[in-house]
């Protein structure tokens, strides 16, 4: 099985409950894997700052009351039956979104088909994450720490 950790993090541009909530995966923050993985395709293009160019959505997107990664009725409008996991540093959605499938079993949560929505780009070798449902639920269930005041 897989590790899940969401980390709310301090961001002077994203306050309250649009602070970051980032997606570490055994240990490795999401979005530096992708930029890892995308990096020479990006370069291929000419474009190679686009590589891994996601925020992490905010704690209203992510943490309860929200429902985007539980196994509840979700917005039709996901890309293809896929759920936004990562948004651009824009903050606006469907321009640089990162999807993948979410699939619910009663004792596990399997992310898998991941897709750069604007891009035909190969993420196999991220595979499929397998997480116990009972700790993934408890990480979106959690409450945020208060903002740092440093």
């Amino acid at each position: 099985m897989n590790d899940l950790r969401l980390v709310v993090h301090d961001d002077p541009e994203r306050t309250g409950q649009y602070r970051p909530v980032d997606i570490m995966i055994d240990g490795r923050r999401l979005i530096d894997e992708l930029k890892r993985i995308e990096q020479p395709y990006a370069d291929a293009e000419g474009s190679p700052e686009i590589a891994g160019q996601y925020h992490s959505l905010p704690i209203v997107a992510t943490l309860l009351p929200s429902q985007r990664f539980l196994d509840a009725p979700r917005r039709r409008s996901d890309e293809n039956g896929k759920t936004m996991i990562l948004v651009c540093t824009c903050g606006c959605g469907g321009c640089w979104d990162f999807v993948c499938r979410i699939e619910f079993s009663d004792s596990t949560v399997t992310w898998s088909d991941f897709e750069q929505i604007h891009r035909d780009w190969d993420y196999s070798e991220l595979g499929k994450f397998v997480f116990d449902r009972k700790s993934y639920e408890e990480q979106f269930a959690q409450i945020p720490p208060p903002p740092s005041t440093t």
